[in-house]
């Protein structure tokens, strides 16, 4: 008896007390284009 995992992901998707997954991606993006050069950016 296999017990269905993807109920019990899909239930706990959210944890309270973390930011959300789109919001880090942003400061994760952020980070990057600070860290990389960009020409166009900065002539």
């Amino acid at each position: 008896r296999a017990r269905p995992r993807h109920k019990l992901l899909r239930r706990r998707r959210r944890r309270p007390g973390r930011p959300s997954p789109r919001r880090h991606a942003r400061r994760l993006h952020r980070l990057l284009r600070d860290a990389l050069p960009l020409p166009r950016h900065r002539v």
